[in-house]
């Protein structure tokens, strides 16, 4: 009888964390909605900022290990709005405990491959 409950339990907690999962879906605002403002280019309430451009460095090596960047869906970190390439998502937590030792080292390896 107890093994019963018990699997029940962990039936109903398992489909209510579900259901909750899903409601909350619902009610998230699309990145682009919540990004940008009336004329498309800010935040609402903010229309008059400049938005950012965040530009992706173009990296072939992981600043992290020295492996290469895979050519699709290679990982990325945001940082001072660039985005540097790495070459797994292992590499992102390095990346992010020490960011200026890293874009040094983006930095110079782009400075020497003429770009």
């Amino acid at each position: 009888m107890r093994k019963g409950s018990l699997l029940a339990g962990l039936v109903f907690v398992a489909f209510s964390g579900l259901a909750q999962a899903e409601s909350m879906t619902d009610t998230v605002a699309p990145v682009e909605e919540m990004a940008m403002g009336e004329k498309g280019n800010a935040a609402a309430g903010d229309a008059g900022a400049p938005v950012m451009e965040v530009v992706n460095v173009g990296n072939k090596i992981c600043p992290v290990l020295g492996n290469p960047v895979p050519a699709e869906n290679a990982p990325t970190v945001e940082y001072k709005g660039k985005v540097y390439n790495l070459c797994c998502a292992m590499c992102k937590e390095t990346f992010l405990k020490d960011p200026e030792a890293y874009v040094k080292k983006v930095e110079a390896a782009l400075a020497a491959a003429g770009q």
